[in-house]
This record gives C-alpha cells, sequence and structure tokens, in this order.
C-alpha cells in the first residue's frame, strides 16, 4: 500500500470517533485546572502534604489514562470498528505502571535535550570558528544557529517520540509485556514506516511549532486595548490547542496503523 495512502487513511481515521474527540478535548483542560489546582495547595502541615500528594497521585494516573486509553483504541480500531472506549482507559489504568515507566523515560530524554539550549549559540559560534574563510563568507552564523534548531527539535519532537510511542502503546494494552518484546515489534513496525514518520513530523510542525508561533504572535501593547489584547489571547489559544489536539490524535491514529497495517518500505 502506498505510503501517502497510508498517511492518509492515519489522518482521516483520527477523526472517526466523535465521543473519543469529546473525551480528549474536556479532559485536557480538566487535568490543567487540577495541575492548577495542586500548585495551590500549601504544604503547612502533615494533612496538606497528603492532599498535595493524592491530588499529584490522582493527575499523573488520570493524565496516563487519558493518553494511554486513547493509544489503546488506535492500536485496535481498524481490527475492531467499534473497540469500546471503556475498556480501552480500563486497561490503560490496569497498566498504569508501564505507561508511567515509559512516560519517565521520554521526560528523562527530554531532560537531557534542554542541555542542548544552553549550546544554541556556543556550537553555531564554534563550528564557523572552524570553517575556512572562503565558506564563513556564505555560511553566518544565524544560518547554524537554524540548523541546529532544526535538528534539537528533530530529536526532541520527532526522533525521540518515534521511537518511544511504539513502547507506551504497547505498555497501555500488555503492560510489563509490552516494555519488552511488544515494544520492540512495535518499534520496528514504525520505523519501517515512511507513513508513520511522514505523520509525526507533520504532527510535531503543526502541534508545537505552528503553535508555539500563534501563541507568541501578540498584538501591538503601544495600540492595542486590554479588550483586544483578551480577546486576541483567548483566540491563540483555542487555535493553538485545537491544533495541539489534532497533532496527537493524526499521531495515535498513525502509530495504531503502523503497528496493524505494516508493509517494508511504507
Amino acid at each position: 500500500m502506498p505510503a501517502l495512502t497510508i498517511a492518509r487513511k492515519s489522518i482521516s481515521g483520527a477523526f472517526h470517533n466523535w465521543q473519543l474527540w469529546l473525551i480528549q478535548f474536556i479532559g485536557n483542560p480538566l487535568l490543567f485546572l487540577l495541575f492548577a489546582g495542586w500548585l495551590l495547595i500549601p504544604v503547612a502541615n502533615t494533612l496538606y502534604i497528603i492532599l498535595n500528594a493524592l491530588v499529584a497521585i490522582l493527575l499523573i494516573a488520570a493524565t496516563a489514562t487519558l493518553h494511554g486509553g486513547t493509544l489503546n483504541y488506535f492500536s485496535e480500531k481498524d481490527t475492531n470498528l467499534y473497540a469500546p472506549l471503556k475498556k480501552m482507559f480500563s486497561r490503560a489504568l490496569r497498566n498504569l505502571l508501564p505507561i508511567l515507566i515509559c512516560a519517565a523515560v521520554i521526560y528523562f530524554l527530554w531532560m537531557l535535550m534542554d542541555k542542548f539550549d544552553d549550546l544554541q549559540e556556543t556550537i553555531p559560534i564554534y563550528l564557523r570558528s572552524t570553517l575556512s574563510a572562503s565558506l564563513r563568507k556564505h555560511i553566518s552564523v544565524p544560518a547554524l544557529e537554524n540548523a541546529f534548531g532544526v535538528i534539537v527539535f528533530t530529536l526532541r519532537w520527532i526522533l525521540i517520540p518515534g521511537l518511544l510511542l511504539p513502547f507506551a502503546a504497547a505498555a497501555s494494552n500488555d503492560g510489563f509485556r509490552g516494555l519488552a518484546v511488544g515494544g520492540f515489534r512495535r518499534m520496528k513496525n514504525a520505523i519501517g514506516s515512511f507513513s508513520y514518520w511522514l505523520i509525526l513530523t507533520l504532527a510535531a510542525i503543526v502541534g508545537v511549532y505552528a503553535t508555539e508561533t500563534i501563541l507568541g504572535s501578540t498584538p501591538n501593547f503601544a495600540t492595542s486595548t486590554y479588550d483586544h489584547e483578551m480577546f486576541s489571547l483567548v483566540i491563540r489559544l483555542v487555535i493553538s490547542y485545537a491544533l495541539a489536539l489534532i497533532a496527537w490524535m493524526v499521531t495515535c491514529s498513525a502509530l495504531g496503523r503502523s503497528n496493524i497495517l505494516w508493509e517494508p518500505g511504507t
């Protein structure tokens, strides 16, 4: 099956279940509100500390269940179009610990990638200094900084998620077994699927780069009014959230399809 056909089906397949979209659309803001409430809990005494820990556990469990259940749904959607959502989310809840292990690994690697941010300026300057005088005439420091930024962006938002999301999907569906054979099988399938990497790249551009650009496009504060600024903020938040959600759902759909319909070279 041609790669572009698989990519198109992955995108269209992400929009089949409106109930799942409703759960995601409402669930993520609720988790954000729970996180904001958790930050406001004081640690003045033992009871508050216990409450702080309980809310943190609830927040982590709810987040892993929401996204683990979504991964489970897309892993079975093509083999069982009417896969019950309750079953998918309850399975994710049962496999909470393996999901959290995958999430911790992804978070650890992202933390390592943060170190590259400190080298965003120094490495391009050093690399340009090693070039010959004739090359330095054509290669500027900003060009090297942009190239370095693209590499870091690719590692953080495409390569690392692309390699580890198959393990997260396998862990959410199969528990600890998914961290071994099942995860490696899914990763092998994903690596061999051109359409999967194509979707992941598009999702990173839309869900990360585009949303950051939109959120950073503030109005002219010298001439805008308070109402204008608030309206602009709300619109930018809504658009950014919609793009990020679409990118995530399409990624889950592509991941599920790469596991089910994988063919060499696709």
